[in-house]
């Protein structure tokens, strides 16, 4: 899939055909109308229409099953549904464990008894083990405390019987992309922008998702520059050059009150050596081993320590640069897996809205530029 133009992700209801395909047999009101009895009772129901996801596990020895709401072009998908029951604080005490293993038992005959489960949040559960009796339990005896467990959810992941392959064109209408171009062999031709495309890709609990969907800014927040401040001969052997590093002295010298002050002070007379100018004086704490002198001078200059700070400000960024160019080309990469693909700058027009002198919303535009894929 070659990716040019996206204009908008709209995730609506996932229960709308796409190409006169009907992919689920059952809508949200006909499971609904089979969990009756808890909504009654003040359970939440939500249905939420996917596929199923199959891969081998770590091992390589056992086949994992999850549900998914990601699909990809020219693989074999199951469309699946995961219902998921929750308390609200308006649960009643009744025991709805029946009307919940009716709608089990239902669900599998309408779906020619395909794969029905019960999970909870650590896996796959018994459904004869569970009670839902002013709460969610794993085991039949409230007395029996050993066998009682509390769960802050239960769903039942249930499949359709018959798998499908998605085109592209199917694809981009499952997800609401608007297509600049489709050719003559379905090949959709759309571009979207890296948050958007993060999204798509990765797990919402994925590590960069938050730069890649926010920018480099958000980076900003786990950086603090006082890190970055070098010490005084890493800041005249490596930040400054060697005209600036004369120019440094010379700032700190006239900032002392200049050298006829500061030949007379400690600074220069506990120096075993007598400089006859400025210049000899200069040229001495440059080369000097340890930088003993210039430390002492830095270390009560206020301009000495500014420039100091700019230099870790600059390190800085440069530091936080590379990091995000190391985290895009890692997002590209997984793009590579996926799609073929090319990046475009380009300019967009963007807008805030602020509160004018008459209270009335007010819109200010502007330009920025984007990264597309």
């Amino acid at each position: 899939m070659k990716l040019k133009r996206y204009f908008d992700f709209i995730k609506e209801s996932l229960k709308e055909d796409i190409d006169d395909l009907k992919f689920w047999s059952l809508d949200e009101d006909d499971i609904r109308e089979l969990l009756l009895g808890l909504t009654d009772e003040g359970w939440l129901v939500t249905v939420n229409f996917g596929f199923e996801d199959e891969y081998e596990n770590w091992r390589g020895d056992k086949m994992v099953r999850e549900y998914t709401e990601k699909i990809l072009p020219d693989e074999e998908v199951t469309p699946a549904y995961w219902i998921e029951i929750t308390p609200s604080s308006n649960i009643t005490s009744e025991d709805v464990t029946d009307d919940f293993l009716f709608a089990f038992d239902t669900l599998k005959e309408r779906l020619d008894n395909s794969r029905v489960e019960v999970h909870d949040a650590d896996g796959v559960l018994n459904k004869d083990d569970i009670l839902i009796k002013g709460g969610l339990f794993i085991g039949k005896d409230l007395e029996e405390q050993e066998q009682v467990e509390a769960r802050s959810y239960l769903a039942i992941f249930a499949n359709e019987p018959k798998k499908y392959e998605f085109t592209q064109k199917q694809v981009s209408e499952y997800y609401g992309w608007e297509c600049d171009y489709i050719d003559d062999k379905g090949n959709i031709y759309i571009h979207i922008d890296t948050e958007d495309l993060a999204y798509e890709l990765l797990e919402r609990n994925a590590q960069y998702l938050d730069i890649l969907s926010k920018g480099m800014e958000v980076m900003w927040d786990h950086y603090e520059s006082h890190y970055y401040i070098p010490e005084t001969d890493s800041f005249f052997n490596y930040s400054l050059d060697k005209e600036n590093e004369v120019l440094m002295v010379k700032a700190m010298i006239k900032e002392a009150g200049g050298w006829d002050v500061l030949k007379d002070e400690n600074i220069v007379v506990n120096i075993d050596q007598d400089f006859k100018s400025e210049d000899e004086f200069i040229n001495y704490v440059l080369k000097e081993r340890f930088y003993d002198t210039l430390k002492d001078m830095c270390r009560d200059s206020e301009i000495c320590q500014e420039i100091k700070q700019t230099v870790a400000d600059w390190e800085m960024s440069a530091h936080v640069d590379q990091n995000y160019d190391a985290i895009i080309s890692d997002f590209d990469s997984k793009v590579a897996d996926e799609f073929e693909y090319s990046k475009v700058e380009k300019e967009v027009k963007k807008h805030y809205t602020i509160t004018n002198s008459e209270g009335e919303k007010e819109k200010k535009y502007y330009t920025d530029n984007i990264i597309y894929y």
